[in-house]
């Protein structure tokens, strides 16, 4: 077999997962995680951070695309940073200040830190951050919100009260350090049900993943290119 037909079945090898195996990878492994019970209706306090440099062209459009999201008013925060800014960015969002938005003017130090200094002044229990280019539908933050309605798929009744659902199932009483329950230890904190190993490895590996896609599409690029310049054999 020639070079030809192996860099060719290579080719379309690379090519068959990047445009369907690995999407269904992706699918199958999806359905493995928990179920989400999003609730359109919940809401809580949100807090919109942005940090902007230069943006004058851009940042009038933006603020009124956050102000016509479709979220109540009076639990939204918009913070915009200024990341020394040289242009009329600071001005403009002035304008919108009688609409609550809040205008933190910072030295030039980066995205990085000029999100730090937002993240000082967000008060919402949910944090938002966007982008000056970025557009926005005017139901994504409802959207986003209704993730988080349902901790454990308990239904909330009131700010720290909540009842069993059909989701969460019946609730299971009985005395500590009994069958199936743990121990009361007092003084002592309480633990993170948040395994961070699991999660900092799951970064990694989708990660890695991007970037061994990202190599396979420049590595069949080349290949292509290796089978055009092949000159033809008489």
């Amino acid at each position: 077999m020639s070079l030809a037909i192996y860099a060719l079945v290579g080719s379309g090898a690379l090519i068959f997962h990047i445009a369907i195996g690995y999407p269904l990878i992706l699918a199958v492994w999806k359905g493995r995680g928990p179920r989400v019970n999003k609730d359109e209706e919940f809401v809580t306090t949100v807090s919109v951070v942005m940090a902007v440099y230069n943006g004058g062209a851009l940042i009038r459009r933006k603020l009124e695309a956050l102000l016509l999201l479709d979220y109540p008013r009076d639990l939204l925060q918009i913070i915009v940073i200024s990341d020394g800014s040289t242009d009329e960015t600071g001005a403009i969002v002035h304008e919108f200040e009688n609409s609550g938005v809040v205008l933190l003017t910072v030295p030039r130090g980066g995205k990085a830190a000029a999100l730090n200094r937002g993240l000082e002044a967000a008060c919402g229990e949910i944090l938002f951050f966007t982008d000056v280019r970025q557009p926005l539908e005017p139901k994504c933050l409802r959207h986003l919100v209704a993730n988080f309605a349902d901790p454990q798929g308990l239904q909330q009744t009131g700010n720290t009260q909540w009842v069993q659902s059909y989701a969460s199932g019946a609730p299971v009483h009985g005395a500590a350090g009994g069958s199936g329950f743990g121990n009361i230890q007092s003084g002592a904190l309480e633990d993170s049900n948040v395994d961070i190993t699991s999660q900092l490895v799951d970064m990694i590996t989708a990660q890695r993943a991007f970037q061994s896609n990202a190599q396979m599409i420049s590595t069949e690029d080349q290949l292509t290119q290796d089978i055009i310049n092949i000159p033809s054999q008489g």
